[in-house]
């Protein structure tokens, strides 16, 4: 919407580090209008550093630009079997659970 402040769609993806999930990072990039925050959660903060990488990576190499350049991509460190600190990150993100 022009004139108007686009709201922000916000995912996240737990498991977010492996190849799925990267895979899923990218298609999402290529589907989605409008602002978008991504955000991946793992236990290991190396292989999110390495995901994030990853991702840029591939978004550099297309051929198909993403649907807007107006992305923010992140990773958060997460043990998502603690229900506890799934609940935590859920809440600090400002995600809807």
């Amino acid at each position: 919407k022009r004139g108007a402040e686009a709201k922000v769609t916000r995912i996240l993806l737990l498991g977010g580090t492996g190849r799925i999930g990267t895979a899923a990072v990218v298609h999402l990039l290529q589907r989605i209008d409008g602002p978008l925050e991504l955000v991946l959660a793992g236990r290991d903060t190396a292989r999110g550093a390495s995901a994030i990488q990853e991702v840029q990576s591939e978004v550099n190499q297309m051929t198909v630009r993403p649907r807007n350049e107006d992305v923010t991509l992140s990773f958060r460190q997460l043990d998502w079997t603690e229900p506890k600190a799934l609940q935590s990150l859920l809440q600090k993100e400002a995600l809807p659970f």
